[in-house]
């Protein structure tokens, strides 16, 4: 009769002991609806027992663990994803016992049914929760041990399977883990979906984290990818590049309607280099020719339009002619118009309206540039692109605020007369716009600055409330989004408002604040913390080195 977690076991016990199936669900279902911790816990122990008794070895049987999957699945998304590993172990033996469930389902399943399409939807959903232990203020990252186990288990339900790019950007982040077992486990799911998943690894070895981008390449290096693999590769990423270069002249017309597209340009043109350095490196590991990697790093790193001509001239030397004919008119820089027309003729297109540009950038795989767009086009062109957006959720499963749920989205997206008009706008989308206006950072791409958006915390203070005090030293950027600052200088008080930085100096070399600043308003802060800031400076390809730039031309200056 007792209430408490050793008393749940028992009444378990007994139902189980007296074959009572419907009693022992029953009481699983009031444990997981109670809101006390031990009776959850409780719930997903003997829940994870349900599903192993109803594995137990028997061929072709495996269906009748789909209802205990589906409950152990209903715990598991209540279970709190930090802790020491001893208070996660529960979770992480359920996971096991799921993965078990899918790998019988892969060797004796047959035809799937509705039922396990249904369950099978489930599990992904909650492995990708639980193996996302990207940068998130809004969720706590998950114990690595936890996040490997789910990292398995999405890789047992992706395996012989049609391939979701952002199922492979998760695994690909993850190789970056700080902790062994996630990064162990991230390579044993890659390895398993074998050359699909090395256009993603393409990408990661050019612009992963520096944790992740060794071991990206030498995932390259065991995966089965054919020289016919290859040139496919080639041939698509040559197609995506054209498709953005059409694309541009697009979105230049849409730009001088919507000021805040040009944020939109911006971007269209970082990703047709990004694409660009993509073929470089498909292309050295087809032909092997020892050019071409450092055609590749010139290539990338050139400052200059002459600097770039010299690397496709190597480029043009060392590929076979049939193929340097397509790549290095791909890839030459020329006058916008120039490369447009070169890629219309390529693709057998004309150059598409601003109207056909906005939807085509809705659906580009791109989720940063379909971000910039949905912001660019503000409450009234949201509602005239609502049937492009939609689709595009649909199709991609758009997360611009870390909303795995396409209905959710299309909810805030579609509907912008229900007087919320700033709802929809993603903070690391605002965030990274701010950023732009911050001189030190305003050249950076609009990638890096996204990779800042994501360590970046917002922060109310009242008015009068004092932000930094005189003498201490101030070791984050902070931006004011709304409202204003006040440097409290007896020669002659300062304002800071909207889009300014307080000292944007203090994330490269803080020093103690002459004076008090104190919120001289209602204020909303941006916050990025000088050890942050330095980690990203080792993780984000480039941010060290543009940071460098810039502060040397103040030097020079």
């Amino acid at each position: 009769g007792r209430d408490d977690g050793l008393g749940l076991t028992a009444r378990i016990a007994a139902a189980r002991a007296r074959g009572g199936a419907g009693e022992v669900v029953a009481l699983l279902d009031d444990a997981l609806d109670d809101g006390a911790p031990e009776a959850r816990r409780v719930a997903l122990r003997e829940a994870r027992i349900e599903l192993v008794r109803a594995l137990r070895p028997r061929a072709g049987r495996w269906t009748e663990a789909l209802e205990p999957a589906r409950r152990l699945v209903r715990a598991l998304r209540r279970v709190r994803t930090g802790g020491s590993d001893a208070a996660v172990a529960p979770a992480v033996a359920a996971i096991d016992a799921l993965t078990e469930l899918t790998e019988r389902a892969a060797t004796e399943g047959g035809a799937p049914s509705a039922e396990w399409v249904l369950v099978r939807g489930e599990l992904v959903e909650l492995a990708r929760r639980l193996g996302d232990r990207r940068p998130d203020p809004a969720r706590p990252d998950a114990a690595p041990p936890l996040a490997a186990a789910a990292l398995r288990l999405l890789g047992a339900l992706l395996e012989g399977g049609a391939v979701n790019p952002d199922e492979v950007r998760l695994f690909v982040h993850a190789l970056g883990d700080r902790d062994d077992e996630v990064r162990d486990a991230a390579e044993d799911a890659l390895r398993a979906l074998g050359a699909a998943v090395a256009g993603e690894l393409v990408e990661a070895a050019a612009y992963g984290r520096r944790a992740a981008r060794d071991r990206a390449v030498a995932l390259l290096r065991e995966l089965p990818v054919t020289d016919a693999a290859l040139d496919r590769m080639v041939a698509a990423e040559l197609d995506a590049l054209d498709h953005t270069l059409v694309r541009l002249a697009g979105l230049d017309d849409a730009a001088a309607t919507l000021p805040a597209a040009a944020v939109v340009v911006r971007r269209a043109e970082e990703r047709a280099r990004e694409i660009g350095n993509t073929v470089l490196l498909l292309l050295a590991a087809r032909h092997r020719a020892t050019a071409l990697p450092q055609c590749a790093r010139l290539w990338r790193h050139a400052g200059t339009p002459a600097a770039r001509a010299r690397a496709l001239e190597i480029l043009d030397a060392a590929l076979p002619r049939a193929v340097a004919v397509r790549v290095v008119g791909a890839l030459d820089e020329g006058p916008r118009e120039e490369r447009t027309a070169g890629a219309a003729a390529r693709l057998g297109v004309a150059p598409p309206d601003a109207d056909a540009a906005i939807r085509g950038e809705l659906g580009s795989p791109d989720g940063l540039g379909r971000a910039l767009m949905v912001h660019a086009l503000g409450a009234a062109g949201r509602h005239r692109f609502r049937d492009a957006i939609a689709q595009a959720a649909a199709a991609a499963a758009i997360d611009l605020s870390r909303d795995r749920s396409p209905l959710a989205l299309l909810r805030r997206i579609t509907d912008p007369e229900d007087g919320r008009a700033e709802v929809d706008v993603p903070s690391s989308v605002e965030t990274l716009l701010l950023f732009g206006e911050v001189p030190l950072l305003a050249p950076l791409s609009t990638r890096q600055l996204a990779e800042l958006a994501e360590r970046t915390r917002w922060q109310d203070v009242a008015a009068g409330e004092v932000v930094v005090a005189a003498g201490e030293v101030a070791d984050a950027l902070i931006v004011v989004a709304a409202g204003a600052l006040r440097v409290e200088d007896p020669a002659g008080a300062r304002t800071v408002g909207p889009g300014g930085a307080l000292d944007e100096l203090a994330v490269v070399s803080p020093a103690p604040a002459a004076h008090a600043v104190v919120a001289a308003a209602p204020t909303r802060l941006l916050r990025l913390s000088r050890v942050d800031f330095e980690e990203l400076l080792d993780d984000v390809p480039g941010l060290g080195a543009a940071v460098c730039r810039l502060l040397g031309a103040r030097l020079r200056g």
